[in-house]
């Protein structure tokens, strides 16, 4: 089982400086994740580099392979990943961090905006791939050659119309309006206007 986070609804001013990767190995065999084989698809335009992950040291360059990632039958791995041009080394503590945005959700949520205006809002149209994720996964097989599934992550985007997060305002102000101040907070307060 393999998960890649985040999902769900983001502001558009969030910057994704990593994916954070889950994989669980429910087989009887090793697993493998063979990380110079990964690749990430961001931006746009949409241009694709090497998954690096970040956080663990590194003595050399980022032109060294990436040692595989061996997951034992009912173990458990989580990392996080990001691209190449992201990272960066962070000279206190000899670790690979990103130094860069990943993603940028304003920048996919503009490229929505500009279709809505192009197209319209249609349901027809394909949808917006915000980022794409590809983990090279190796199944160990017994007295056989291991066996490479290419594991692709599409991650959809779409503008979500703004609503107030406070539930009675928001209930207020979905309403017909009222007719002055008092009527406002009796509505507010009993649901109805007052009489």
């Amino acid at each position: 089982m393999v998960s890649v986070l985040p999902m769900g609804k983001m502001t558009m001013n969030r910057s994704l400086k990593n994916l954070n990767i889950n994989i669980k190995n429910s087989t009887s065999n090793r697993i493998y994740v063979d990380w110079d084989r990964s690749s990430v698809t961001t931006g746009i335009p949409r241009w694709t580099q090497r998954v690096i992950r970040s956080n663990i040291p590194i003595t050399g360059t980022l032109s060294q392979p990436q040692v595989l990632s061996v997951i034992y039958p009912d173990g458990t791995f989580i990392t996080q990943v990001t691209g190449e041009t992201c990272i960066g080394h962070d000279p206190e503590t000899q670790n690979l961090v990103p130094v860069m945005p990943l993603v940028e959700i304003l920048e996919i949520a503009q490229l929505l905006k500009n279709r809505i205006e192009e197209f319209g809002d249609d349901a027809s149209l394909p949808p917006v791939i915000a980022y794409t994720l590809i983990l090279m996964i190796g199944i160990e097989q017994p007295n056989q050659k291991t066996i490479y599934l290419k594991l692709p992550f599409d991650f959809q985007a779409k503008l979500l119309a703004e609503t107030i997060a406070f539930p009675p305002l928001r209930w207020l102000l979905s309403g017909p309006r009222p007719s002055n101040a008092r009527n406002a907070l009796s509505t507010l307060l009993l649901g109805r206007p007052r009489v």
